[in-house]
């Protein structure tokens, strides 16, 4: 497997294609010609960046360094999940709750990935590890941030129903289980 190299004339095309979005921007006089030639000198900036950590990574193939990575893309990812509620738990649970579900998931997809149709040698390539890794957590991230904003906000929604139950005796599992994922996803 070789990677696809892109050339300067695909970076020109790219380039292009941005230049001409801004431009009709202007034309269209939409305002948003400034935020997408920002946008795309922070995405060319941040890409500078990342390849370079990434190109590092890749060299040194070094275990703790794609540990090290991996743990600050699930942290990056649990900030995003708690910065996408509309409501939020308090305290550590905002965060908490997110990250254990998303490292979770991403570690046990990852892992049987990994172990069943990919095989690589060795098992912690970073070439394959790493990429992996991002596109389950992109996915993951993004049900996660999903299901916990709908939940949250069923909640809210339906407080006064649930202090009813727990004042009538019911357990805090029984008190919630009409905020459940079919439920909030209907509602």
């Amino acid at each position: 497997m070789s990677p696809t190299l892109l050339g300067y004339g695909d970076l020109a095309i790219a380039a292009l294609l941005i230049v001409l979005n801004a431009a009709l921007s202007l034309w269209l006089d939409l305002g948003l010609t400034r935020t997408v030639l920002v946008a795309a000198a922070r995405a060319v900036v941040q890409l500078l960046l990342v390849g370079l950590v990434l190109r590092t990574v890749f060299a040194l193939a070094s275990p703790l360094l794609i540990g090290a990575v991996l743990l600050v893309m699930l942290l990056s990812a649990s900030y995003e999940i708690a910065s996408r509620q509309e409501r939020r738990f308090a305290g550590f649970w905002a965060y908490g709750i997110g990250a254990a579900t998303t490292m979770l998931a991403t570690v046990l997809v990852t892992a049987f990935a990994l172990a069943g149709t990919l095989r690589p040698d060795p098992w912690y390539a970073p070439q394959v590890l790493v990429p992996l890794a991002g596109i389950i957590l992109g996915n993951v991230m993004n049900g996660v941030s999903v299901s916990l904003n709908a939940f949250n906000t069923a909640v809210v929604r339906e407080r006064p129903a649930i202090e009813a139950r727990l004042a009538l005796g019911a357990d805090r599992y029984a008190a919630l289980k009409p905020c459940s994922a079919a439920r909030c996803a209907a509602a």
